[in-house]
This record gives C-alpha cells, sequence and structure tokens, in this order.
C-alpha cells in the first residue's frame, strides 16, 4: 500500500468517526428536545394546511409570505413519522460532510485535508449550530444548501457549476436572508468573470420568484398577516420590503418592541443570567482566527455579517443569537484553518496547540446540547370557556395567534395593525371578526387604548388562565357585560412572554 494510498484510508476512518459522532450528537440531541422552542405551532399548522390540501396558508385563507415555502413543503411531502425535527436533523448531519467537502479546497495538500477534518469535527459537535438546526424552522435546510453550493462551486470549474451552485445559494437565501453575507465565501471559487455572472444569475433566480410570490400576495390583499399574524398594510410595502420583509415599516417597529422586552441584549454577550461566556468566547476566538488566517472572503463575510447585525439590524432581531447562524461557517471554517496551520509548528507542540484548539471551540457549545424546555400551550392561550365567538383579532407576540389557531382549530384567529389609526379601516375589510382577544404580554399598548376609548370596545369577559397569564375578550360596546376591570397590557407576573423566532 502506497503511503499516499494509507493516507487516504486514514483521512476515510477519521471522516466516518466524525460522521457518526455528528449523527449520535443530533440524535441525542432531538431526543432530548422536546418540544422545540421557535415558534413550534406556526411551523406544525403550515405543514398540516399543506398537507391538507388547504396550500402555503396560516391567517384567513391568505397567502404566507413571512416564510418561503420549501422547507414546509419537504416536510409536508415527508413521511408522517419522518417529524420536522428528524428532517432537520437529518440535513443538519449531512452539512458536516458539506463542511469536509467546501473546505477540503480551500488549501492545497495536507493542509487542506487537514482543514477539512478540523471543519467537519467542528460542524460535529458545535452545540448551537446543532441547536439551531434540529427544530421545525428552515434552518437545516438553508445551511445544508449553502454548504451545498460551496462544495459545488469549489469542486468543478465551468459556467454550469457556478449556475448550480448560485441556484442552490439562492434558494437557502429563500429559506433564511440572514445567510445573505455568506455570498462573499463564495468569491476565491468563481475565479472569473463569466463564472461569476453565472452564480449570480443562479443565486437571483430563486429570489425573484420570492419576490414575485410575495408581490402577488401584496397586490391582492390590502392587509397582510406577517410576524405573528401582524396586519401588515401592503401600501407601505416597497420593491425592497417585498422580498425583506423585516424593512417594512410596521414590522421593524412591532420586531424592534418585541425585542426591546424580551431579549433586550444580543444572547450572545448576556442574558438573564448574566454574561454568556460559552458564545461570548466563540465570537471572539473566531473573530481572532478569521484575522490571523489571512482568508480575505472569511473576513469579509464576517466583518459584513457582524457590520450589518451590531449596527444596522433595526428590527433587532439580530439580539437572538440564532440568527447569527449564518456567521457560524465563516468562524469554524476560521478555526479550522488555524488549527490545521498550527500542525505546522514542530514536535508535539503544534498537534497539542491544533486539538486544544478545536477542544476549545466545541467546549464553547457545551451548553447548548442541554435543550431548553419549552412552555406548553396552555400557559399562552386562555381558557376555552373564555372563548365564546367563532372568530378574534389577536394582539401580536407572545407566540400568538398561531398557538391559538393550534389548539382551537374550530375558530379562526388573525392579528391586528400595529398602527391604531389603521384598525377602522382593518375592522371593515374584516367584519366576521367583531371581537378582540388580548393577551397580557403586548407590543401594541396604544391599539389597547384606542380600542378602549375612540375605538367603542369594552371588556365582555375577562380571565386568567392556569399558568396566571390574563386574557380578555374585547367587543364593540353594547355587548355583554364585563366580568372584570380592562385587562393590563404589561405581562402579569407569572411567566416570560415572547415568541422566541423571527
Amino acid at each position: 500500500m502506497s503511503e499516499r494510498t494509507g493516507a487516504r484510508g486514514r483521512e476515510g476512518a477519521v471522516l466516518g468517526a466524525l460522521l457518526l459522532a455528528a449523527l449520535l450528537a443530533r440524535v441525542a440531541f432531538v431526543a432530548a428536545q422536546g418540544l422545540p422552542i421557535f415558534d413550534p405551532w406556526r411551523h406544525l399548522e403550515l405543514i398540516r394546511n399543506l398537507r391538507a390540501g388547504l396550500g402555503f396558508t396560516l391567517f384567513d385563507g391568505q397567502p404566507y409570505i413571512w416564510h418561503a415555502e420549501a422547507w414546509y413543503r419537504l416536510c409536508a411531502l415527508s413521511p408522517r413519522w419522518l417529524k420536522p425535527q428528524w428532517l432537520g436533523a437529518l440535513l443538519s448531519w449531512l452539512s458536516v460532510a458539506g463542511f469536509w467537502l467546501w473546505l477540503g479546497r480551500t488549501e492545497e495538500g495536507e493542509e487542506g485535508r487537514r482543514t477539512a477534518l478540523a471543519g467537519a469535527a467542528l460542524a460535529a459537535g458545535f452545540g448551537p449550530l446543532v441547536a439551531f438546526t434540529c427544530h421545525y424552522g428552515p434552518e437545516a435546510l438553508a445551511l445544508f444548501l449553502l454548504l451545498a453550493a460551496l462544495a459545488l462551486a469549489a469542486a468543478l470549474p465551468g459556467v454550469l457549476a457556478a449556475a448550480g451552485s448560485g441556484l442552490l445559494f439562492g434558494t437557502a437565501l429563500a429559506a433564511r436572508m440572514n445567510l445573505a453575507f455568506d455570498a462573499f465565501l463564495f468569491l476565491p471559487a468563481l475565479g472569473s468573470r463569466r463564472r461569476a455572472l453565472a452564480f449570480a444569475g443562479g443565486t437571483a433566480l430563486p429570489l425573484a420568484g420570492a419576490w414575485f410570490r410575495n408581490h402577488r400576495a401584496i397586490a391582492a390583499n390590502p392587509y397582510l398577516f406577517t410576524w405573528d399574524g401582524l396586519a401588515t398594510r401592503t401600501a407601505d410595502f416597497n420593491p425592497v420590503s417585498t422580498l425583506l420583509l423585516q424593512m417594512h415599516p410596521a414590522i421593524e417597529e412591532g420586531l424592534k418592541r418585541l425585542h426591546a422586552q424580551v431579549v433586550p441584549f444580543p444572547e450572545w454577550i448576556a442574558g438573564p443570567s448574566g454574561i454568556a461566556w460559552g458564545p461570548l468566547l466563540f465570537m471572539a476566538g473566531g473573530a481572532a482566527c478569521v484575522l490571523s488566517c489571512r482568508r480575505w472572503s472569511l473576513a469579509l463575510a464576517g466583518l459584513s455579517t457582524a457590520s450589518y447585525f451590531l449596527f444596522f439590524d433595526g428590527s433587532r432581531s439580530s439580539n437572538f443569537f440564532r440568527i447569527w447562524l449564518g456567521l457560524f461557517p465563516v468562524l469554524l471554517a476560521a478555526v479550522a484553518t488555524v488549527a490545521a496551520r498550527l500542525k505546522r509548528l514542530p514536535g508535539l507542540g503544534g498537534t497539542v496547540a491544533s486539538w486544544a484548539l478545536l477542544a476549545a471551540t466545541i467546549a464553547t457549545g457545551a451548553a447548548f446540547f442541554r435543550p431548553p424546555a419549552m412552555v406548553p400551550i396552555e400557559l399562552v392561550t386562555p381558557s376555552p370557556e373564555l372563548l365564546a365567538e367563532d372568530a378574534y383579532m389577536v394582539n401580536s407576540s407572545f407566540y400568538q395567534p398561531e398557538s391559538l389557531i393550534w389548539r382551537f382549530h374550530d375558530k379562526r384567529f388573525i392579528g391586528m395593525p400595529l398602527d391604531p389609526s389603521q384598525f377602522d379601516d382593518f375592522r371593515r375589510r374584516y367584519p366576521k371578526y367583531r371581537c378582540v382577544l388580548w393577551h397580557d404580554f403586548s407590543v401594541q399598548d396604544d391599539l389597547l387604548a384606542y380600542l378602549m376609548g375612540a375605538g367603542g370596545f369594552e371588556v365582555a369577559r375577562s380571565g386568567v388562565n392556569d399558568y396566571g397569564r390574563a386574557y380578555a375578550v374585547l367587543c364593540p360596546e353594547g355587548g355583554a357585560r364585563p366580568n372584570d376591570a380592562p385587562v393590563s397590557s404589561r405581562p402579569a407576573s407569572g411567566g416570560g412572554g415572547g415568541s422566541s423566532t423571527r
């Protein structure tokens, strides 16, 4: 057996062991997870509606444009025994091979193979990557498509490969736009102007399809129900926010209000328990590796992502660590590159330093292998006896209206506009929704004040669920006599609030 054949055999054995470890890590995580915390009822309802032949809809039969359809259609077409979190875990596991294929082309010879294996090891065991892909949402699909696109662009020459890579990347972006700045990672592999144009054209096609889908829905409806069912006036969309929905002024403001309450500071820096040492050390160490590895594509992708999230994200969605998923390939690739180069050091010191860097990086994310407990649906919904009507307008956030739709499938729920001045027009367009179900965690305090004043509503019924959350049914004046005072729009002391995904 030649030395080269032996090296390849050892490399294959190591890769096989890493893939096995990655699979076991994901199986263990999903088995321990229970109900994922990231808007589970929204995702489940979308899949259920697709399987029932109702189309990609969530509120009042409208086309749902807050998410792209690809992930949900894939889930709906999968066997029912293959739950979304297991499908996500499968794609997350395949992404480990994607890291290996991509990074193996970034360096020549032995160092390239070391970089590839180091990257696969990091992807296999980095807790936040596992936690943020093994749930009901489209992150696993987006990450898998991104790495498949990077591997294709790096492995195959020619215009067709570049165009195919662009198609994969564009589909990933349509699923999760927070990967946008990873476009810089493709630049070293494109090489020529023709390949760059082919890649750009391929990327543009799925995005153009998403834009036109959104445009048709916007043109057909005076209001669209977007984030957490928020009734979003379509006249306020522009060509940019038609694709990047968070740039709609009402959506941006609503998210900013929510995040000011539930996650006012970036999770990877600090949280309710104090300094987030693991994520903070990962970000700092990864940034140091980006600067020291002298790969300009990683530097551009990392700097642009961090700059936008820290300084230009008006919605503050990036305060959630999960939104930084698009930065993980950048930082993990930089750590893998530095780890491979440390092996150059003479003697045993280089090997020890290389493994220590990989182990330390994985250790920073170890806490994420303990899934957080999701609140029961009864905590974020009222007692059934409070709901006498068939249809309700609901204030957005606190996993609502989606949790209400999932629990009370015989009733209808929609959101309301953020701006009180739009409410009367909105109400005229949806006359079958006479009453409002108001929960006590809200980003629409000014709307509540309007409803209880000039809006002409009064409290028909109110109550507290078994977990201490207050709800009230508000109906036009002259309805049922109130049994309690108007509900406060501040959170009750019995629990937290707010949806944890955007």
